[in-house]
């Protein structure tokens, strides 16, 4: 039987409620956790590993660097351009 890997970044966002994150870990069966430039905060990442983890959801590391400035004016709109 054929499966797919239907993945999601998260980890980024503070102002993102937890039980919004454990809705979104519902419906998917892995998750970046991001760790690099754009990562939330320490405590962030651990929360949003242990909830993966309940829901046995595969996670990996969403390690990058910095965002191309394309994404980041893509992402922020006309201002940011």
């Amino acid at each position: 039987m054929k499966s797919i890997d239907l993945n999601c970044d998260m980890g980024e966002r503070e102002d993102l409620a937890p039980e919004v994150q454990e809705q979104l870990l519902a419906c998917v069966t892995s998750a970046n956790i991001a760790c690099g430039a754009h990562a939330g905060s320490a405590d962030l990442m651990r929360l949003t590993v242990r909830q993966a983890l309940r829901r046995g959801v595969a996670i990996g590391a969403a390690s990058r660097l910095s965002r191309p400035p394309a994404f980041r004016a893509a992402r922020n709109g006309p201002a940011a351009r």
